[in-house]
């Protein structure tokens, strides 16, 4: 058992007996860019530096105004695996369908079939990546905004852009 005090009370906690798990068959593999994400509230997440690095993982609870994003290396994981990282040090943070990518597709024409609700936009980076897609909170001097992007083909789901990573905005 581990005994717990705080100043006003104490608890025990009592571990249950493990023995009998020793001898179970081994769990299935997991395949951490696959299913494991469809843990309720876990998105798969590709998050791009400001300097161009890369980081790929999975993300819950993502709240903008909290000034930093947390990445864990699986849906989870201990406290311990978590990254945190402050926004100011990111280009932006990719919600993705899949961590590996998707296989090359036709592109189709942005905003071709687009019923996304939202004012169309063009981003362009300040190290020249262009993003076409939809917004709902975009806000000049803000930290930064949600996307949609305009071509339902790619493997991005939406995108948070940083404010201090753009060049240009246009509202075609």
């Amino acid at each position: 058992y581990k005994q717990v005090t705080s100043d006003m009370s104490i608890s025990i906690a009592v571990m249950h007996d493990v023995e009998p798990t020793r001898h179970a068959a081994p769990a299935p593999a997991v395949d951490q860019s696959k299913g494991v994400a469809d843990a309720p509230g876990w998105s798969r997440l590709v998050v791009r530096y400001a300097d161009g690095r890369m980081m790929k993982g999975f993300s819950r609870n993502f709240t903008p105004s909290k000034g930093q994003i947390d990445v864990w290396p699986v849906p989870d994981g201990p406290p311990a695996s978590r990254i945190t990282i402050p926004l100011t040090h990111l280009k932006a943070a990719f919600f993705v369908h899949d961590l590996d990518g998707l296989p090359m597709q036709v592109a189709s024409s942005p905003y071709e079939t687009d019923l996304r609700a939202g004012r169309r936009i063009v981003v362009t980076f300040i190290d020249g990546e262009v993003l076409s897609g939809t917004t709902l909170n975009y806000a000049p001097g803000g930290v930064g905004f949600f996307m949609v992007p305009a071509d339902d083909k790619t493997n991005n789901l939406k995108v948070f852009v940083m404010s201090g990573a753009i060049r240009h905005v246009q509202f075609p």
